[in-house]
């Protein structure tokens, strides 16, 4: 859906994105738990400048939402969603490769949302998806002829019970943990907030990227992160929003996040390696 920005909005929009905004409630960074409230806006808000900004960089974080069922987790990615494509585009889960293809190709944002099923395709994908990579298809209806699309969206995933751990996947993640909400509201009428106030928030977001192109690129003391990037670009960022330390400080939280979720995803291998070797063999050979 078409948006006309207001350039004249005073509005705040990482609140109304990332936080309650004028509810009040709902899912926000207020919930976050492996940083705090103050980090997690300031990593966000530098997040998704850096969609709108994806073409300065060749490699991209995946935004991982992690947690406990009924953390709103689903909501953010649909705010984002209603922020970025208007009230028709959905939010959609794990399906098949070809369609995640075509819509990492597709989209400045795509999210996969519980992700919470193994697919033995999707931590390739993940991984292909932290860089800009192209995809070739045969052309419908006919033999020779084939379309070239080039994989540029920054992907999301949410999950409560991840099923897609891999080392090199998990160190690509920009990953914030959220816990469950202690009260519940009425998604849609978040969503319908989001909607009516686009255009001043859209105003807003352009009045902080001119912001952004007024301060001068940093060469030197950028954060060790392995999307170099996204540490690179988000310093400028954040030092345009006024948030630097609190992003360098959630860069290193994110890091530590990062190792657990590996850590855990490896207990996880060992435990089923143990349990399998335990099960009773016939003739030598383990059963199941």
């Amino acid at each position: 859906e078409e948006f006309s920005p207001d350039l004249t909005s005073h509005i705040d929009w990482g609140a109304e994105l990332f936080g309650t905004g004028t509810r009040g409630w709902g899912s926000s960074v207020d919930n976050v738990t492996n940083m705090s409230s103050i980090q997690a806006m300031a990593v966000l808000k530098v997040w998704f400048l850096f969609v709108i900004l994806r073409q300065m960089a060749s490699t991209k974080p995946i935004l991982a939402a992690f947690g406990a069922p009924g953390a709103g987790k689903s909501t953010v990615f649909k705010k984002i969603y209603a922020l970025l494509y208007g009230r028709l585009k959905a939010v959609t889960g794990v399906t098949t490769r070809e369609d995640f293809d075509f819509g990492a190709a597709n989209t400045p944002f795509y999210a996969l949302d519980n992700v919470d099923t193994w697919e033995i395709w999707l931590p390739d994908r993940l991984a292909l998806s932290a860089g800009n990579s192209d995809i070739t298809r045969r052309k419908l209806w006919s033999d020779t002829d084939v379309v070239t699309l080039r994989r540029q969206a920054v992907v999301g995933i949410s999950a409560h019970n991840p099923k897609f751990g891999r080392e090199d996947v998990a160190d690509r993640l920009l990953l914030l943990v959220y816990s469950r909400l202690t009260h519940f509201g009425s998604e849609k009428e978040l969503l319908n907030d989001i909607c009516a106030k686009r255009n001043e928030l859209w105003g807003s977001i352009i009045n902080d990227l001119l912001q952004v192109f007024k301060t001068p690129f940093p060469i030197s003391n950028i954060p060790q992160f392995r999307i170099e990037d996204f540490a690179r670009l988000g310093i400028w960022i954040a030092r345009a929003l006024g948030c630097e330390t609190p992003f360098r400080t959630a860069i290193e939280d994110v890091k530590s996040a990062q190792q657990t979720f590996t850590l855990e995803e490896e207990g996880m291998l060992v435990a089923a390696i143990v349990k399998l070797s335990q099960r009773p063999s016939k003739n030598g050979v383990l059963s199941g």
